[in-house]
C-alpha cells in the first residue's frame, strides 16, 4: 500500500529528530549549536503533535456514536 505524503512527512520529521537527539548527545557539539538543535527539535515536536492530534480527530470521526 502505498505511503502519504503526510505519513512520509511524519516520518522524515522523526527522522530529523532521531538526528538532532544524536547530535545533542554528542561531548563535541557546541553550545551555540546544540541551542539550534534544540530549537528544532521543539518545533519538530510541535508539527509531529499537531499531526498526531488530527489523527486522532479523523479517528474519532469514523467512530460509531454512543448509545
Amino acid at each position: 500500500m502505498p505511503q502519504s505524503s503526510k505519513q512520509i512527512d511524519y516520518e522524515r520529521l522523526g527522522l530529523r529528530l532521531d538526528a538532532i537527539l544524536t547530535r545533542l548527545q554528542d561531548d563535541n557539539t557546541s553550545i551555540v549549536d546544540s541551542l539550534k538543535l534544540y530549537t528544532e527539535a521543539m518545533q519538530i515536536i510541535k508539527q509531529m503533535q499537531t499531526f498526531l492530534k488530527t489523527a486522532e480527530n479523523q479517528l474519532n470521526k469514523l467512530k460509531p456514536p454512543k448509545v
